[in-house]
Order: C-alpha cells, then structure tokens, then sequence
C-alpha cells in the first residue's frame, strides 16, 4: 500500500485508491507476473515469492499531489526503479488512474529491460 504521508484525512483513502488502481493496471500487463498484495504474508513461511516490490508515498498540500514510487529488487535491496508524479487534484479517479497507467508502462520497460541485460551477461 501507499503511504499517507499527508495530513488530510481523507488522503488515505486516495492511497488505498491508489494501490488498487496501480494493481489492476500491472495485472493487466501480460510481461508481469503479479502477486497479491498479502503476498509478504506467505514468504514468511516459503521463501520470497516475488523478485521485486512497489512501494510508494503520497503527499498532498494544497489542490497538490505528489506520488513518489519504488521498485526494488528484492534480493538485493536494490532499487530499480524510481520516480515521481505530481498532478493537480481535480479528479481523483483520473489522477489516479494516470499515475497507474504511467508507472505500469514505465515498470514493465524498466523490469524487461533489467531482465534482457540479465540474460545478455550470463
């Protein structure tokens, strides 16, 4: 889930609208193999599941607000990607929407392409 890191109220619910949002948008990408987000729960008892995890934070001030996401590689902490959204907050769904699409096509090109330099070193 995103983090609130904004103090209105009603900034965790964008946050829980938004990891719902970045979720169906990454299942829907046929490159990616994604896992539930209680997935964590499982890699307690059988090993991690999952090479990578998204993570992120939002901020609001104002009619502002700013998304900042991760993907790090799980086995060593590496980030592998990072970036930052900032849209003006007219529309929840939209923003929210956006930003999942965005960061869908721009994980999966980071992911695939991290992947193809793997295989073209080994």
């Amino acid at each position: 889930p995103f983090r609130n890191l904004g103090t209105v109220l009603d900034s965790q619910h964008f946050c829980d609208g938004l990891t719902d949002e970045l979720l169906y948008q990454l299942v829907q990408s046929p490159a990616l193999e994604v896992l539930a987000r209680k997935a964590h729960l499982i890699a307690a008892t059988n090993g991690p599941p999952a090479t990578h995890l998204v993570e992120g934070s939002v901020r609001s001030a104002g009619n502002l607000v700013r998304i900042t996401l991760h993907v790090m590689e799980l086995s060593t902490a590496r980030v592998a990607y990072s970036t930052v959204y900032q849209h003006e907050l007219k529309d929840v769904f939209a923003v929210q929407e956006s930003v999942a699409r965005s960061a869908t096509t721009e994980i999966t090109a980071a992911l695939l392409t991290e992947r193809t330099v793997r295989e073209t070193t080994h």
